[in-house]
């Protein structure tokens, strides 16, 4: 067990390292030699852990990759149902509290991580799991309750992934992360509300 948790302080280390790294050089321009002096370890000591940088870097996209996927099949599996997102009685969701806990715990690796001076590949790739999941949510609704969009299904579903990218981008913009509730919020009654009602509009207001 002691070894175990040393193991997983050393990990937090080299996280830490490879986040101030990236603000510093940008992910490219890193070294294994920048890394060890960040983190304060020696070079057995990463390659305990990692085979060189990049299966760090691989390693560090498999695990974002597959935290998405992950939240991607629960949102696919999850039943959803419209609500009023100025009761104070909405339905909780899950996935979307899941979300907000996951980004906020991990919030100044992911700022660097999705960054410009960070790993583009994961960027393109968590773009394109969004994409493809919003549109099979959407074909999926379609087919199980014949629903007549009020727009064209593209237009819809681009603005519905623009919407939670314009939310994720401004979340890692933030010099100091919001709280997990607040970004619960913010995740929650954005899926209900128009641009109107966002800026405090309402109708009969």
């Amino acid at each position: 067990m002691q070894q175990h948790q040393k193991f997983l302080q050393t990990e937090g280390k080299i996280k830490d390292a490879v986040v101030q790294l990236i603000r510093e050089k940008g992910l490219v321009n890193i070294t294994v030699s920048d890394i060890v002096s960040q983190a304060k370890i020696n070079r057995t000591t990463f390659y305990r852990h990692y085979l060189d940088k990049h299966d760090l870097i691989e390693q560090y996209r498999n695990t974002i990759l597959n935290d998405f996927k992950n939240l991607a099949q629960e949102y696919l599996n999850s039943t959803f149902v419209w609500q009023d997102p100025y009761s104070t009685k909405m339905q909780g969701n899950n996935l979307l509290k899941q979300v907000a806990n996951n980004f906020t715990a991990n919030h100044n690796f992911y700022r660097a991580w999705f960054s410009s001076k960070g790993d583009q590949q994961t960027v393109i790739a968590t773009s394109k799991l969004i994409n493809d999941v919003i549109t099979e949510r959407l074909d999926r609704l379609s087919h199980d309750h014949r629903i007549t969009p009020i727009i064209p299904v593209d237009y819809a579903r681009k603005i519905i992934i623009a919407g939670l990218w314009i939310i994720v981008k401004t979340w890692l913009a933030q010099e100091e992360a919001i709280t997990a509730d607040e970004l619960y919020n913010i995740l929650l009654r954005t899926r209900y509300l128009s641009p109107f009602e966002l800026v405090g509009l309402r109708k009969g207001k």
